[in-house]
């Protein structure tokens, strides 16, 4: 047999023989492996401590401002404009005089009515002198009694002319009034649609625009459309606290304008609309705001904040760690490492917290993140606990 293949058979059952005793693990090696691969796999969670603090629950709902009051201000007379006085988007106040209209054939016509007026009185003295002489006529049969009959019904006419001569004089006195037209309140006036020298009308579809608006501007309402829902759980709310003998907490109501800047008034709370929109499922509430600079005009977009005046102490938890099913809203819970779920009752949000009125206590372990990857039951670990959530 040749040497060398000997030699070499011989270095290659030592290798073999090494090999073989590296891969016979010791015992206890082999027991700890098996363990390993037994041992499950621990779901990770973050969680935070459930902890009452004092916070002021505010809100914030777009809104858009709406005038109190508008007028469309018509001419009550056909006429002829002799003068203006307003200046368009300057503020008036109540009583002002805005236009001027000519006047004279208003003139012409009360004058002409109160001479009528005259007459028809004269007339009817006359007719009630000849009616009490015929009413001791006739019983001595000195006057038929066709003739009283006649007499009666002079005197009765007279008095109707009487009562038709007054009211013709009250329609020119009130022509004559027409012939000036005053601002019925204060507000800001638009640009009129006329000139002096213009003949205007009342309303008519040949003169279908009025002279110009008005508006009143001080105070404003703030109208903003909150859903149905916030309305019926604010109303049962309030129905909840009446009974209870508690009050509503008094609310700082406010206007954020556009450009971010608070409005300096503080607004009051007026009332709910008195019907619901149907196709937005929505109700407008009124604020009223005092704008004694014309700042806010119809039509601009804001945004209504309000916040509670006084403090309200509450248990928060951040609003990601509430989820909802069709029992309502739950949390889980860890404690000794085991997940479980607590039915709970929000309140209201305060930046990303919502405060917990019912389910949990101070000091429970709330998950935060890991939510969506355990169930009530499960053992899990806790990577951070955190009472601020971070």
């Amino acid at each position: 047999m040749n040497q060398t293949w000997v030699n070499r058979a011989s270095i290659f059952g030592v290798i073999t023989m090494f090999l073989a005793l590296g891969a016979c693990d010791k015992p206890e090696d082999k027991a700890a492996d098996t363990l390993q691969k037994q041992a499950p796999v621990l779901q990770s969670v973050r969680t935070v401590i459930a902890e009452a603090r004092l916070f002021q629950p505010g809100f914030e709902y777009p809104a858009t401002i709406e005038a109190i009051e508008t007028a469309s201000i018509r001419s009550q007379i056909s006429a002829t404009v002799t003068a203006k006085y307003s200046i368009p988007g300057s503020l008036v106040k109540k009583g002002d005089l805005l236009v001027e209209l000519d006047a004279s054939q208003f003139i012409a016509a009360q004058a002409e009515a109160e001479s009528e007026l005259q007459e028809a009185e004269a007339n009817s003295s006359q007719a009630m002198a000849a009616l009490k002489r015929a009413k001791t006529l006739q019983p001595k049969g000195h006057i038929s009694a066709q003739e009283y009959d006649q007499i009666k019904a002079n005197a009765d006419i007279a008095r109707a002319r009487i009562a038709r001569s007054k009211a013709a004089l009250i329609r020119a006195e009130l022509d004559m009034e027409y012939t000036k037209i005053y601002a019925p309140f204060d507000g800001k006036i638009s640009a009129g649609s006329f000139s002096v020298g213009d003949f205007v009308m009342p309303a008519s579809p040949v003169q279908p625009e009025p002279l110009f608006e008005l508006v009143n501007l001080d105070p404003i309402y703030a109208i903003s459309r909150l859903d149905v829902k916030v309305y019926d759980n604010f109303i049962l709310k309030r129905l909840e606290l009446k009974q209870q003998g508690i009050d509503i907490p008094p609310l700082e109501l406010g206007i954020k304008l556009p450009n971010g800047v608070l409005y300096p008034y503080r607004g009051i709370f007026e009332n709910w609309d008195n019907r619901a929109a149907e196709s937005s499922g929505s109700i407008a509430a009124r604020i009223s705001f005092e704008n004694p600079d014309g700042l806010l005009l119809p039509g601009h977009k804001v945004t209504v904040v309000g916040q509670v005046i006084d403090q309200i102490e509450r248990i928060m938890i951040p609003q990601k760690s509430v989820s909802m099913d069709q029992q309502g809203h739950y949390v889980f819970t860890v404690q000794e490492q085991i997940v479980a779920r607590k039915d709970v009752t929000v309140g209201i949000k305060d930046g990303a917290d919502w405060a917990i009125i019912e389910g949990l206590e101070e000091g429970d372990q709330v998950i935060v993140e890991g939510v969506q990857k355990v169930r009530p039951g499960d053992e899990v670990n806790i990577l951070q606990a955190s009472p601020k959530g971070s």
